[in-house]
């Protein structure tokens, strides 16, 4: 799940009491206008690649805004 750390400690929990336990990863990224970079994309897709994740991998964005770049990553391993 890619959320953004102003909605992260508010609903990220509520999300994850749904998954069976350590099947649900959180990954936060900065929230706000400012943060709606290549820059913080590139982050995100660095982290989704290192963990192995892939085109078999479901991500759920929680959030509005800056979460947006959780569909970007789609790209990779595309």
């Amino acid at each position: 799940m890619v959320t953004d750390s102003n909605i992260q400690p508010l609903y990220a929990a509520k999300i994850e009491n749904q998954f069976e336990k350590g099947t649900l990863e959180v990954l936060t990224i900065p929230p706000g206008e400012s943060n709606k970079t290549r820059e913080t994309w590139s982050r995100l897709t660095d982290q989704l690649l290192a963990k192995g994740y892939g085109r078999d991998t479901t991500i759920i964005a929680l959030g509005g805004g800056v979460v947006m770049l959780g569909a970007a990553v789609v790209v990779v391993r595309s």
